[in-house]
C-alpha cells in the first residue's frame, strides 16, 4: 500500500534551504511525473532554472521544477505501486504542486503570489494575503470528532476513575 514505507520517514515540515545535488527532483505535467529513463526519480543536479522545497524522504530533500521538458513521463496513478515510498513521495509531491499551481494568483486582487519565505505558504505582497496550503476536509471531518471523543473518554479514565469500556458503550 502506498502508506507503507517503514523504515522509511517523509517529514512534510517546510524548511528554507538550498537544493544539493543528488536530491530527489520532480517535474509534473497533464497528470505525469517525469521518472528518469531507469524509472527512478529524477535527481537535482546543476540548474538555472528555480526549485521550491517540498518535503524530506530520509532525509533528502525532494524538490518541484515548474520545467516539464524530459522524455519518460508516467501517470500520476500508475506510480502508487513504485516500490520503497517512491508512490508515496509522488502523491506528495503532485498534492503540493496542486496546490501551488492553483495558487499561482491572489484570490483578492489578481497579482501574482510568491513563495512565503518563513513558512510554507504563498504571499501576495500587492495585497497582504496569504495562503496555506489546506488539509482534506474528508479527514478532518472523519477523524476529528473521534479524536476529540478520545481525549474526553481518556480524562474521565485518568482523572475521574471512569471505566473505558462502560464510557464507549454510553456514547454509543
Amino acid at each position: 500500500m502506498i502508506q507503507d514505507i517503514a523504515p522509511h520517514r517523509l517529514d512534510n515540515h517546510w524548511r528554507l534551504c538550498e537544493p544539493q545535488n543528488g536530491e530527489y527532483l520532480f517535474r509534473f505535467r497533464d497528470g505525469q511525473v517525469l521518472l528518469a529513463p531507469d524509472g527512478s526519480l529524477p535527481r537535482v543536479t546543476e540548474t538555472g532554472s528555480p526549485l521550491t522545497f517540498l518535503f524530506t524522504f530520509d532525509g533528502v530533500g525532494c524538490w518541484l521544477s515548474q520545467e516539464s521538458e524530459g522524455e519518460n513521463w508516467v501517470a500520476i496513478r500508475e506510480t502508487k505501486n513504485l516500490p520503497e515510498g517512491l508512490g508515496l513521495m509522488v502523491a506528495t509531491a503532485w498534492q503540493l504542486n496542486t496546490w501551488y499551481e492553483g495558487n499561482r494568483f491572489c484570490g483578492h486582487c489578481g497579482k501574482p503570489m510568491a513563495l512565503g519565505t518563513s513558512e510554507r505558504s504563498l504571499v501576495c505582497h500587492s495585497c497582504g494575503m496569504t495562503v496555506y496550503p489546506k488539509m482534506a476536509a474528508k479527514l478532518l471531518n472523519d477523524e476529528l470528532p473521534f479524536m476529540a471523543t478520545e481525549n474526553i473518554l481518556m480524562y474521565c479514565v485518568k482523572e475521574k476513575g471512569g471505566d473505558r469500556q462502560a464510557l464507549h458503550e454510553a456514547i454509543r
